[in-house]
């Protein structure tokens, strides 16, 4: 996929991009990535939006963006499980900053909260609220936080 340059005419620099696409979808009843809105596919639409923000993306799930993907292990065991995936992978690239998490059923986040995201001064994790709700999965996770993600994962 190519990056798209934003109205300033660049992507953030230092933040990379995860898109989880994974999920067993059990209440929709088929892929949630592969469901189409506006006439393009949840992961193809969020995938290009997150481009126009952050390099490089990685897609964690079954390959359905047309970005680089790679798979959680074991599967299926929840969204921290396909982050630390995804961490891992961009750390393998030589990636050591905070990294921009997005799940593929929010289609309608629009590319200026990403760049408020992915621009927020500090190095500390940014999760919106929405409604007193947490949004951990459209969120600028800090190193710090994606590094602790294996001992949180092994202590449940």
């Amino acid at each position: 996929m190519a990056k798209d340059k934003q109205d300033n005419g660049a992507v953030v620099e230092g933040v990379a991009g995860i898109l989880l696409t994974g999920g067993s979808s059990r209440r929709l009843g088929f892929d949630k990535a592969a469901l189409v809105v506006e006439g393009q596919a949840l992961a193809l639409r969020v995938a290009r939006t997150m481009s126009n923000v952050v390099h490089p993306i990685v897609e964690v799930g079954p390959g359905r963006s047309g970005l680089r993907a790679v798979t959680e292990d074991p599967p299926g065991c929840g969204p921290l499980v396909a982050i630390g995936a995804g961490c891992r992978f961009l750390r393998s690239e030589g990636h050591g900053g905070p990294v921009l998490v997005l799940a593929c059923d929010l289609p309608r986040v629009a590319e200026p909260l990403l760049t408020l995201l992915a621009r927020w001064p500090g190095e500390r994790s940014v999760v919106p609220v929405v409604a007193g709700m947490a949004q951990p999965l459209c969120a600028r996770w800090s190193r710090s936080h994606l590094d602790s993600i294996p001992e949180r994962v092994d202590t449940g």
